[in-house]
């Protein structure tokens, strides 16, 4: 499970980097429908890493008890 949060981690990372280039480099204004897309790409982001560290944290509490 560990892998495939961190392969949709990735995936995340790389569409957020793919738009800031776009808009950044080539000096594009984002449309609304990737502006949509980034949002829901940035919220993945965080639900992603809050069930890294809830699972981190189970992980943890097994070894020590």
């Amino acid at each position: 499970m560990r892998r495939l949060l961190f392969v949709l981690l990735l995936i995340c990372f790389i569409t957020i980097a793919y738009f800031f280039i776009k808009e950044q480099f080539n000096k594009v204004v984002l449309t609304s429908g990737e502006n949509l897309v980034l949002s829901i790409t940035y919220l993945l982001v965080g639900i992603i890493l809050l069930i890294l560290f809830i699972v981190k944290n189970r992980e943890d509490r097994k070894r020590s008890g």
